[in-house]
């Protein structure tokens, strides 16, 4: 399977999840480093870890084709594709 199709199974598997499986609880302090994120059962929580997981590792190992031109640009993908999964990921 290519990356591309890869990155589309895992966004369409997101988008088709149901209702069940968004979290009831998402609590970000200004003190803390992660989200507390809660859910109804452990595996909707074992489901999300392999989703950031996944949506991370594509992103270090496998980046986006589309060349960085600048440092903003370069800090901005870092930030969405890399960061803020993984605080995610932290958090559950």
């Amino acid at each position: 399977m290519d990356l591309k199709r890869l990155r589309l199974v895992i966004d369409r598997w997101k988008e088709n999840l149901p209702q069940s499986f968004r979290p009831w609880g998402v609590h970000e302090s200004g003190n803390g480093a992660f989200p507390v994120i809660q859910y109804f059962a452990s595996w909707h929580v074992v489901a999300w870890q392999f989703y950031y997981t996944a949506k991370v590792m594509l992103a270090v190992y496998c980046p986006n084709d589309q060349p960085m031109a600048s440092l903003h640009s370069t800090g901005s993908y870092i930030e969405t594709a890399i960061i803020s999964p993984t605080r995610w990921l932290c958090g559950l």
